[in-house]
C-alpha cells in the first residue's frame, strides 16, 4: 500500500458542475475500451470560486 501511495499522481478538475459529472465520470469512462486512467492516478474534482457559492454545502469539500 505505501508503494502505491508513494507513486500516486494527483489530478485536480475543475468544472462548474463537477458535482454532478464527477459521480459518472469514472463509470463513463469504464464504458469506454477506448480510454482508461492509470491506477495510480487520482482525481480530485473540484468547483471554481465563482460557481461554488450556488452548490449545496456537501459540494464544497
Amino acid at each position: 500500500m505505501e508503494s502505491l501511495i508513494s507513486n500516486m499522481q494527483w489530478v485536480i478538475h475543475f468544472y462548474d458542475i463537477n458535482c454532478q459529472y464527477s459521480k459518472n465520470l469514472q463509470r463513463w469512462i469504464n464504458s469506454n475500451p477506448l480510454i482508461s486512467i492509470p491506477q495510480e492516478i487520482h482525481i480530485q474534482p473540484g468547483i471554481g470560486i465563482w460557481h461554488v457559492h450556488g452548490h449545496h454545502s456537501e459540494c464544497f469539500t
